[in-house]
This record gives structure tokens, C-alpha cells and sequence, in this order.
């Protein structure tokens, strides 16, 4: 059975931030498709299997594969839940993580 997806407000605004920036920065449609389609196959990842690596004392993280994106989220095993907690955007300060 699938583990469910949750999307925390803040780490939603952190994505429609980066939307934001491509859109921004370029007019190349495909970016953009390619962005969302990066975040896709993510959830799709941690949708079946969300025991990725653990990047701090109590959060894991999943990059992107085409982006400088860190996806940290926790794993609620018994409720069968995903929380995204943030959308980090790698080249950032790593002191910003999520502790």
C-alpha cells in the first residue's frame, strides 16, 4: 500500500518559489515542465518507498534529479504518511537545513 503525501504550507511556497524563479529566468516552457515533472517522479518515489537517507537527527531528505532541490520530509509509518516539510534549494547555506 502506498504511503500518502503531504505537503506542509511552507514547503509548498519554497516550490512555488522555484517556479517562480524559472519562470523568471527564462521563457523555455520546457524547464518549467521539467521542474514539475522532476517533483513528480519525487513524490511518485517517496509515494512507494520513503525510507530514503536520513540528513539530520530526525528528518530524511530526497534531491532532485535534475534540480538543486533537497525534498526533507518524515516518514509516519504507522498512518502510512509522507510530510514534506521543506523544498531546499541546495546551493543555499546548509545552516538553514532543517535541525
Amino acid at each position: 500500500m502506498a504511503f500518502k503525501l503531504i505537503v506542509e504550507p511552507e514547503a509548498q511556497k519554497e516550490i512555488d518559489k522555484a517556479f517562480d524563479y524559472y519562470k523568471s529566468v527564462t521563457d523555455d516552457i520546457n524547464i518549467i515542465i521539467n521542474l514539475y515533472n522532476d517533483i513528480e517522479n519525487a513524490y511518485n518515489a517517496l509515494k512507494a518507498n520513503p525510507f530514503f537517507q536520513i540528513r539530520s537527527k530526525h528528518y530524511r531528505a530526497l534531491p532532485l534529479k535534475k534540480y538543486p532541490y533537497l525534498i526533507f520530509f518524515e516518514v509516519h509509518e504507522k498512518e502510512r504518511i509522507v510530510k514534506i516539510l521543506s523544498f531546499f534549494n541546495t546551493p543555499q547555506d546548509h545552516n538553514k537545513w532543517i535541525k
